[in-house]
């Protein structure tokens, strides 16, 4: 798995590998855990943003 932040006008990009996965339906629950993860980690930037 490789992470990379890289500048975007609108604040920091990250981008997720993720590979080798068993099959398809392995890679498809931690696609959906990822989207999960990642909606988490903008919610809480966004509400320590705002209570600064």
């Amino acid at each position: 798995m490789h992470v990379v932040f890289l500048d975007h006008p609108d604040g920091t990009e990250v981008r997720i590998h993720h590979e080798r996965f068993g099959d398809a339906a392995v890679r498809d629950e931690h696609a959906l855990g990822w989207r999960g993860c990642l909606g988490k980690l903008e919610r809480f930037v966004a509400d320590a943003t705002m209570s600064v």
